[in-house]
Formats: C-alpha cells, structure tokens, sequence
C-alpha cells in the first residue's frame, strides 16, 4: 500500500502522516507526500516526498505513479487564480491521473477551512 497524501503540509496532512507513520497497524503502509512550496522536514522511512504544483499534470502524474491511495486535502487561499488552479483544476487532473492508473484503488477527499477560497 502507498498512499499519496496532496496538501501534505497542512494541519490535517502532517497529523495524517505522523499518525500513520507511528501505527504499528499500518506498518505495512508508505507514504508520498506532494508539497509544493513547503516540504516536510524531517522525512522519516516510508515517508517520500515529491515536490511539486497539483495543477500542472506531470506533477500529478508523478505523484499518482505507483501509489494505491490518495488523501486528497490540498487547499488555497491565496487568489482567486489559485484558488481555481488548486481546487478546481488540482482536482480535475488528480482524478485523471487516478483514472488512468494501474495500480489505484481508492481517492478519499476531505475539504478543509480553505476548499472554496475564504474570500469567496
């Protein structure tokens, strides 16, 4: 099992991460990470991270590469272009990628305080 966890960096993405590191039940378990402008420090075994932009399809398809499972939690609140590069085109090009995986199984998606834009 590996799973890719977008919006790593965040609040529910680092305590995702450090839980599922730490749980002896998910041992098993790898984790890729996709950070984009911060990067998860330090990076402890089964703990991989790719940087890049969740709007730019070969930075998806990377990411997706090989892994079973994806939390998807990448969020913005920056601008309204980045709003709709993240959560709407992120998004769209996540599900692609997914789709035309091998190796995929399942997509769980938690929306956050920042899924529409706050200034929406």
């Amino acid at each position: 099992m590996k799973i890719l966890v977008t919006g790593a960096t965040g609040k529910v993405g680092q305590a995702f991460i450090r839980r599922i590191l730490l749980a002896q039940d998910w041992s098993h378990a790898a984790v890729r990470a996709l950070c984009h402008r911060r990067l998860l420090v330090p990076q402890p075994p089964r703990l991989e991270v790719v940087q890049g932009n969740i709007a730019l399809q070969s930075d998806v398809a990377r990411a997706v590469d090989g892994v079973t499972h994806v939390l998807h939690l990448a969020t913005c609140k920056e601008t309204p272009d980045a709003v709709i590069d993240v959560t709407v085109k992120g998004m769209f090009l996540l599900l692609e990628a997914c789709r035309k995986s091998d190796t995929f199984q399942q997509l769980i998606l938690i929306g956050g305080d920042a899924a529409a834009g706050p200034f929406f």
